[in-house]
């Protein structure tokens, strides 16, 4: 059975040909059933299902950090809105593939009608659209945050978060300009009459996800360095490095998303609203877990107000200056914007280019109020108070760690039951 007879027998809308998106050849065709329009086999649960769950915990995710935010440093950061902007995304992005399941994704291509696939390509194009915006504005938030929390004298980092900004917005742009330009011309994408060249909409695909996926790898690979050689207990540092390298999931996300791209590719991507679902989902997740990842690290203003022993072990040197600089913890937060590029190291600034240049950046810890960066003392009234940094190397700020742990431990039990 040729291409003709299969779009005759059926009485079944035939594109134009030459239309290389729409058209489906004779060679696939010849294995088709006839289209099924009532009790069609299909998988549109997944979608409704997999989008409105990831789109939830994302907004989850998002409304703790800026919780945490407002409870803690009182206003919002240039990050926080471009999370917000991502999440508006993210949830037209779900929004439209939710919608194109009313319309045949997630059934064969075969058990679709024609008017349903013109309609069905233009939510394609749109949900590419705000899916590659939501990826943006998640980077950037993840490098707003990494500029502020460095300041310009740190200019390894800083450079680093330039190149890769310039990087990401490099390839948002070029492949949201392919993905409009599918089809020459553009109508061709859903215009069954329409001759129209057409790229390789896979191929294109499969080069933007290993794109973010290398992305991706070094963003989150950028503080973990830094993190380690903060002057914090091990397992403080342990832990932090834990709650940035889980941006690392996304990453193994996108090797997923690659593999099953790489994989539909090879089987051909005619029935592409059947194979579909699976491929958004993984997305879906990518999403769910860059926004998280960028979220956790804002987090700790809200823990120290809820649990407050979550965070109060491993701190009593940053305790005993607090109490050495005459702070209470009753005292409330005060607000420190920026680190005093004076409390940097020597070995920090630009010109010192020797092997301990980043070996103990002090002033991380105070730089970001209410956050994991801020060594704090939970209040009985659950502020958070941000520690102080003294001038003292780090043997003798272990030495006074040692001496002053239980009197620590004694202000604290005494505040607890204050409390």
């Amino acid at each position: 059975m040729d291409t003709t007879g299969w779009y005759e027998r059926y009485n079944v809308e035939k594109p134009n040909p030459q239309n290389s998106f729409i058209f489906v050849p004779e060679y696939i065709t010849n294995s088709w059933p006839g289209p099924n329009y009532v009790n069609p086999e299909s998988r549109v649960l997944i979608s409704r299902v997999v989008e409105p769950l990831t789109l939830g915990l994302a907004c989850v995710a998002v409304g703790l950090r800026l919780f945490s935010r407002l409870i803690g440093s009182k206003k919002l950061f240039r990050e926080d809105y471009w999370i917000l902007a991502a999440v508006i995304f993210c949830a037209l992005k779900s929004a439209i593939v939710i919608a194109s399941t009313t319309v045949g994704f997630g059934l064969h291509r075969y058990d679709i009608r024609p008017s349903d696939v013109r309609t069905l390509n233009k939510y394609y194009l749109m949900g590419i659209l705000f899916y590659l915006a939501c990826v943006m504005f998640t980077k950037a938030s993840i490098i707003l945050r990494y500029k502020r929390m460095f300041p310009p004298e740190v200019t390894h980092i800083r450079r680093m978060s330039q190149i890769l900004v310039a990087g990401f917005f490099a390839l948002f742009l070029v492949t949201a300009i392919l993905m409009v330009n599918t089809c020459r011309p553009v109508p061709s994408l859903w215009l069954y009459e329409n001759p129209g060249k057409c790229i390789n909409v896979q191929v294109l695909y499969i080069c933007n996800i290993a794109g973010n996926f290398l992305v991706d790898f070094a963003i989150y690979l950028l503080p973990i360095p830094y993190l380690w050689k903060l002057n914090l207990p091990k397992r403080q540092r342990l832990n932090l490095v834990i709650i940035f390298g889980l941006g690392f999931s996304v990453c193994c996300i996108a090797l997923v998303e690659l593999g099953v791209s790489i994989r539909l590719h090879d089987e051909g991507f005619f029935d592409w609203t059947w194979k579909g679902p699976v491929l958004w989902s993984c997305t879906a997740f990518e999403l769910l877990f860059a926004i998280t990842a960028a979220s956790l690290p804002d987090l700790k203003a809200l823990v120290a107000k809820f649990l407050p022993k979550l965070i109060s072990h491993g701190s009593s040197d940053d305790h005993m200056h607090n109490l050495e600089a005459g702070i209470s913890p009753r005292d409330g937060v005060q607000d420190l914007a920026i680190v005093n590029p004076a409390a940097l190291s020597p070995d920090l600034l630009e010109g010192n280019r020797g092997s301990k240049r980043f070996s103990r950046p002090y002033w991380l810890r105070s730089q970001l109020e209410g956050s994991l960066f801020s060594n704090s003392i939970p209040s009985r009234r659950g502020s958070v108070v941000p520690s102080t940094e003294g001038d003292a190397t780090a043997a003798k700020q272990a030495n006074e760690a040692e001496k002053s742990e239980k009197r620590v431990t004694m202000i604290f039990e005494e505040d607890g039951q204050r409390a």
